[in-house]
């Protein structure tokens, strides 16, 4: 299993999500057996109900990475991906699949909405590791996607005004450089520091991690 996200919601309950069984993503006969599982504690976290499933893999695609997040106004949201394959002769993203969905829950969890997809513009997501409301109300999800240069991932970041209803997408792209599968610069972090400034964090195989800051809420 790969553990995720936990949410508390206002009520004291616990929610803790996970994938599971954690099927090897290469393996498409297997995929269907892939789902996100929500289970749910009275806040001891000494007992839980049983699971709730909130994504079920198909024949189709794999769950692979997912975050969650609680929103100022009390919703919760779930992000994950569809793992559909990966081209891994020529690195072509438009022969590899990997795409981003929402899901929303406006009732602590009890239930969710269908899965949506998000307007990154991107086919193959990098693992889904961070998304965050700001001070000001902003949701940011930074992330990383599979460019048509040899593999060469890259980093932007989609943030919303209206509680993760609709996003746009930041015009700048961060670039590390590198070739071949799972390079350049991807599966990224970020948070708010005291001073208001943004810090991401971001994974790279360069032997060392990277790092950008933002001074203008996850515009630039």
């Amino acid at each position: 299993d790969r553990g995720g996200p936990i949410l508390a919601p206002r009520d004291g309950r616990i929610l803790w999500s996970t994938i599971e069984p954690e099927a090897p993503y290469l393996s498409p006969h297997v995929w269907p057996l892939a789902r996100v599982d929500v289970r749910e504690s009275s806040g001891d976290c000494k007992s839980w109900r049983a699971p709730q499933t909130v994504v079920q893999g198909t024949r189709e695609y794999s769950v692979l990475s997912h975050v969650a997040l609680q929103l100022k106004s009390g919703d919760l949201i779930h992000i994950h991906v569809r793992f559909g394959g990966y081209d891994h002769i020529g690195h072509d993203p438009e022969k590899s699949s990997n795409p981003c969905f929402i899901q929303r829950s406006s009732d602590g969890g009890k239930s969710w909405s269908d899965s949506a997809l998000l307007p990154t513009a991107e086919r193959y997501i990098s693992d889904v590791l961070s998304i965050t409301q700001i001070s000001t109300g902003r949701v940011i999800y930074p992330f990383g996607f599979l460019s048509s240069e040899r593999g060469r991932f890259k980093v932007s970041v989609l943030y919303s005004d209206d509680e993760a209803r609709t996003w746009k997408r930041s015009p700048h792209v961060l670039e590390v450089g590198g070739k071949g599968f799972e390079s350049g610069a991807s599966e990224p972090s970020v948070v708010e520091l005291s001073d208001r400034r943004l810090w991401m964090l971001i994974r790279a195989q360069s032997g060392f991690l990277w790092e950008s800051y933002c001074d203008d809420q996850e515009r630039t």
